[in-house]
């Protein structure tokens, strides 16, 4: 597996590319060259199913930065983290398509935050996090296993995430990474001109 460059994995040996399947969800590991791929077919799943493609929304998640995290503490020492959790709602699948092209090297290479898609109307959602754990979100979420089908990812019984392999002695690292200049946190203001708004504050 290729990780993005914004984490660290001790031991990544011990990850595989894999899915498992629960009632409501789909959760995967997933190669840093595979993840465009995954949310290209979840962005267009309705067309290869024949279907009406309804709006999307694209969501952010992002760490709130140290200068307010006191504030939010009330004023004391920082017990508790907290993240900003940014959407841009009302966009069409191509739309959908042209923030991945444009701004996916810097989305999935972070280490610090996570984003996806969401469907309106069925509110199935897709999300990338930290070390490369991808879910699909869905009151039905068998048909799509037919999209990791496509991209050659097997399921297994029990997924193994990069977060099982951690211990007290073998942490894992994840940070804010810079790309051509820009932070995920330039992505705020890059896209609130298109209608990205903060959603809400809330713990980690």
């Amino acid at each position: 597996m290729k990780f993005s460059l914004g984490c660290e994995v001790p031991f990544p040996e011990k990850v595989v590319e894999s899915y498992e399947r629960g009632e409501n969800y789909i959760r995967a590991n997933v190669s840093l060259d595979v993840a465009p791929k995954l949310l290209s077919h979840f962005i267009s799943f309705p067309k290869y199913l024949n279907q009406e493609e309804p709006p999307l929304f694209f969501f952010l998640e992002l760490p709130v930065e140290e200068s307010r995290e006191g504030s939010l503490n009330g004023g004391a020492d920082i017990k508790t983290l907290h993240k900003d959790v940014y959407y841009l709602d009302g966009i069409q699948p191509d739309e959908a398509l042209v923030i991945l092209e444009r701004s996916g090297r810097l989305l999935f290479n972070d280490g610090v935050s996570s984003f996806g898609f969401g469907r309106q109307g069925s509110n199935d959602e897709i999300i990338w996090e930290k070390y490369n754990v991808a879910s699909i979100w869905s009151m039905n979420p068998a048909p799509y296993e037919a999209i990791f089908d496509r991209l050659g990812v097997p399921r297994v019984k029990k997924l193994v995430t990069a977060w099982d392999t951690f211990d007290q002695d073998h942490p894992g690292l994840s940070r804010r990474v810079e790309i051509d200049g820009k932070d995920i946190y330039s992505l705020v203001e890059e896209y609130r001109p298109y209608g990205l708004y903060l959603a809400e504050t809330r713990e980690a």
